[in-house]
């Protein structure tokens, strides 16, 4: 995935969503119950809930995380968002500016108006999120591959057909499996894969025999 095309693909779990915001999953945890940041699909699997989240609600997150690192108080930056949310805007932390003056929070519309606890004026320098920034760096760290990934199988469901694909990855197993038969080498399969490792060649070997 190298483009903004394939920003709808990206959807990751609870844990590694925590890894690409920047926070624990506890964190993320107490977000969601605020109503601040929560995952756009949740499902159960036997006994567990699996929480899906997409680039825009990593967006979210690394938006929170910086409000608050600039100092404002997870209640003020809730109050400002359920004020500001609407349906044209379900996810405002991911689609309209956020700026920060003195603690305080302030909002800007698309037309160019901004609005917050006190207006804004003359004597107001606001520092303004860079959105775009914030998207981008979510977008890279959530497309890297979790360093525990190599080795490991994992199945899809709903994306492409829901092959076994190598964990963290869009690979399919079969694909390698397929090289390893035609007599590709293992160096020469990872040229072609820069994604994949040593590990998941030594795997699909093994599902060769």
């Amino acid at each position: 995935m190298n483009s903004k095309r394939d920003d709808h693909l990206i959807g990751i779990p609870r844990l590694a969503a925590a890894r690409v915001i920047g926070v624990t999953e506890r964190r993320l945890r107490a977000w969601n119950q605020r109503g601040l940041v929560y995952p756009t699909s949740v499902s159960t699997v036997g006994s567990r809930e699996i929480w899906i989240y997409t680039l825009e609600d990593l967006v979210q997150g690394r938006v929170v995380r910086e409000l608050e690192e600039r100092g404002i108080h997870i209640l003020h930056i809730r109050r400002v968002v359920e004020a500001v949310r609407t349906s044209t805007h379900p996810k405002p932390l991911a689609s309209l500016r956020w700026g920060v003056s003195r603690n305080e929070v302030f909002v800007g519309y698309p037309e160019g108006s901004w609005v917050g606890s006190k207006a804004p004026n003359q004597n107001v320098i606001i520092e303004v999120l860079d959105l775009d920034k914030i998207r981008n760096n979510a977008r890279r760290v959530a497309r890297q591959r979790p360093k525990d990934s190599a080795g490991h199988v994992e199945s899809r469901r709903g994306k492409l057909g829901s092959k076994d694909v190598f964990a963290g990855t869009r690979v399919p197993v079969e694909t390698v499996i397929s090289y390893l038969e035609r007599g590709a080498t293992p160096a020469r399969i990872l040229e072609g894969f820069p994604n994949l490792r040593p590990e998941d060649i030594e795997l699909a070997q093994s599902l060769a025999v």
